[in-house]
């Protein structure tokens, strides 16, 4: 989950039992954006999701 702080997503997000129920799952506030982090801070959500996804695979890669 991505959001702004001030967004009620966000509010949604930092309160939210759904981060805590899936496995692996994670909330990411944004600071000084709005409604589409995505489009005010592309770098940053980027960022975040390829170190989401790194940890993720790091979790899944077969081990030997």
């Amino acid at each position: 989950m991505v959001s702004g702080p001030v967004r009620p997503v966000s509010r949604a997000c930092s309160s939210s039992p759904v981060p805590r129920l899936i496995p692996g799952a994670r909330a990411e506030i944004i600071a000084a954006t709005g409604h589409g982090p995505q489009i005010d801070h592309p770098d940053v959500v980027n960022a975040r999701m390829l170190s989401f996804m790194e940890d993720a695979d790091s979790l899944t890669a077969p081990r030997g």
